[in-house]
């Protein structure tokens, strides 16, 4: 999926363009070890391929707010309804209504 996201369509509305794979192994080992962040593979049912990602954070604890992400970093599996899936599973992840 790394490769996809060097794509200007799946990335125009990012902040974050062009990762190396050692900056995502990096932030994701940060996520690991700060707890603020849990991040999900979206994976496609039929063969594991990894097409995109569901992130739940920057969690505030105190709070106890949160930001929902999703991405398809794989345009040929957009407009199939499964950033609709992953949402409703992450929001159930999220409001511990989903074992993880």
């Amino acid at each position: 999926m790394l490769i996809m996201m060097n794509y200007h369509d799946i990335t125009k509305f990012l902040e974050v363009k062009n990762l190396k794979i050692q900056e995502v192994i990096d932030y994701i080992n940060n996520e690991i070890r700060t707890w603020s962040y849990y991040i999900f593979a979206i994976c496609d049912i039929e063969n594991s391929k990894h097409i995109g990602n569901l992130k739940i954070g920057l969690i505030d604890y105190k709070n106890k707010t949160s930001d929902l992400l999703i991405l398809i970093g794989n345009k040929f599996y957009l407009s199939r309804g499964i950033a609709s899936e992953a949402i409703k599973i992450g929001n159930e992840i999220a409001f511990g209504l989903y074992d993880i």
